[in-house]
């Protein structure tokens, strides 16, 4: 196996490899990587190292409670809860100006928005549920390009998902959305695709 140096997924180190398999071309040209171990979450924090992180808790806060400040992250919260104090500018989980996130499995209430991400790139929300029932979205992407908000289950006051001031290019898909005021989706962005969402 390859060693991953840099975080990006793929082995870094190189790997001597021959023909005595009947190669015909190619190779290991892209060496495999050790087989990574999940970093375990038990408070609200901030996450500063590229990795793979997994919630070990339920967790309450009354502020934001997690914050993803490396590129190349993946949370999964394992269906565990982050749970807000039901008021204010707090964020479940909040992003600025990163690439290539994976947010998962998170169980998200009580905050002014659940999940905001502010010109974060190339990344992917898929299979929360988030009941954030204050001020905000429940999923809210702000200058944000390539983003997949996919299978997410989301019951909120306010917008469900907005993709906000000058987002594009990214993907609804799959998402159950159930909100009391305003629109389910609101997009402020040009090509942006919304596709077989329940409302």
């Amino acid at each position: 196996n390859g060693t991953d140096t840099d975080g990006d997924g793929i082995g870094d180190t190189d790997l001597p490899y021959n023909s005595t398999g009947n190669i015909q071309s190619g190779g290991d040209f892209a060496p495999l990587t050790i087989q990574g171990t999940s970093t375990p979450i038990s408070s609200c924090t901030a996450i500063s190292q590229p990795g793979t992180y997994t919630l070990a808790a339920d967790l309450t806060s009354t502020t934001t409670c997690i914050t993803i400040a490396a590129d190349r992250v993946t949370l999964d919260c394992a269906g565990r809860s982050l749970t807000g104090p039901g008021c204010c500018a707090a964020y479940g989980i909040f992003s600025d100006t990163r690439t290539h996130l994976s947010i998962q499995r998170c169980d998200i209430r009580n905050f002014g928005t659940g999940i905001y991400l502010a010109r974060v790139n190339d990344s992917n929300v898929s299979n929360n549920t988030i009941n954030s029932t204050v001020n905000g979205a429940g999923i809210g992407l702000e200058t944000s390009h390539r983003n997949s908000a996919l299978d997410n289950r989301i019951s909120n006051l306010n917008p469900n998902i907005g993709f906000l001031v000058g987002s594009t290019n990214n993907t609804a898909r799959g998402n159950v959305l159930r909100t009391a005021i305003n629109a389910g989706i609101i997009m402020q962005g040009e090509d942006n695709q919304v596709i077989n969402n329940t409302f």
